[in-house]
């Protein structure tokens, strides 16, 4: 039986309203907080709204593009940057506001690894590659230089991911995969030798 454009989903007080996909991502963005985004599933959805999966189907048509329009979603929540900040202290706030934004839905950061480039994520792409224009680098030296700052941090929080049970069974849960500092120790580490790096270049 098909499903029809008049699909309703229940309240926490059981009146029906009526399903979008505005309504669909943000019940999602709930699951995958409280689940993990590579738990997050159309039956999980499905439940999270009151309604069949068939009714969720209506509105996204896979499993693949409910994950792509999660995704896109928390990397279209980026907040503006205060453009009087230096370039260094711009980055270190975006990507602790990257970190934190996230690692709310534990593993979202594992799966733009893998795919990277949502809309959003276009979006923004040039605005990343300015903050090291700004460090007076070209438009190769900048891309460069985004290419490793973002793999540096995607790669982090899907080590973080795929190593947080281990961590928590040891009571280390706020500890890095890869060293005996705090993650957000790491991060800062990281930061200051790719900035480094950057002045360095400046200077040779």
């Amino acid at each position: 039986m098909g499903v029809t454009k008049s699909a309703r989903a229940t309240n926490g007080e059981g009146k029906a309203e009526q399903l979008s996909q505005d309504r669909i991502i943000d019940a999602a963005l709930r699951v995958a907080k409280r689940v993990g985004f590579d738990r997050l599933t159309m039956r999980a959805l499905a439940d999270e709204l009151g309604v069949t999966p068939m009714a969720a189907y209506y509105y996204v048509k896979s499993k693949d593009e409910l994950l792509e329009l999660v995704a896109d979603s928390v990397a279209a929540a980026q907040a503006p940057l205060p453009p009087d900040l230096a370039w260094d202290e711009q980055l270190k706030i975006r990507a602790f506001e990257l970190f934190d934004r996230l690692t709310e839905y534990p593993g979202l950061g594992a799966f733009l690894l893998e795919r990277p480039l949502t809309p959003s994520v276009r979006k923004t792409y040039w605005s990343g590659v300015d903050i090291f224009r700004r460090a007076g680098l070209d438009e190769h030296e900048a891309e460069l230089a985004h290419a490793t700052y973002h793999t540096f941090m995607f790669g982090l929080m899907g080590m973080e991911y795929r190593f947080r049970p281990v961590k928590q069974s040891r009571g280390r849960d706020d500890e890095a995969v890869v060293a005996h500092a705090t993650t957000h120790e790491f991060i800062e580490f990281g930061l200051d030798t790719i900035i480094a790096g950057i002045r360095a270049r400046q200077h040779s």
